[in-house]
């Protein structure tokens, strides 16, 4: 009898302390101090340890929110985004809440390439300095 109990108490203890680790978490690229492209639709996503968690995503440049359910741990959310500026803040909450701090909106280049990727502007833009 005693190792009933034991084991319905180890149980119940394991149930509720995995309650109290839930987190959220987003993947490195989105982060404090990052640009997102203005006047678009941006795909803000992560990951939850709670396989079915509401996750709200709030962007301080609107009052308004998007929630999204999770699907097996995984969440996806779009946010429209302003005009060029910033800096603003991005929440992302759930059980617990996630503050990407310093966004800016503005233009997203990606430039990529190997020796023609070399050239600077001293050697063929006018008026660089």
């Amino acid at each position: 009898m005693k190792k009933i109990k034991f084991y319905f108490s180890l149980l119940l203890i394991l149930g509720v302390a995995h309650e109290g680790y839930t987190k959220i978490w987003t993947p490195s690229i989105l982060s404090d101090n990052m640009v997102l492209q203005q006047n678009s639709e941006v795909t803000i996503w992560g990951w939850t340890t709670d396989t079915s968690e509401k996750i709200t995503v709030i962007g301080s440049w609107s009052d308004s929110e998007v929630t999204v359910d999770a699907y097996q741990g995984v969440w996806s959310a779009q946010i429209t985004t302003p005009k060029a500026g910033g800096p603003y803040t991005l929440r992302i909450k759930g059980h617990e809440e996630l503050m990407i701090k310093n966004v800016l909106i503005g233009e997203v280049w990606l430039a990529s390439g190997q020796s023609n990727m070399e050239w600077t502007p001293t050697q063929g833009l006018l008026n660089a300095e």
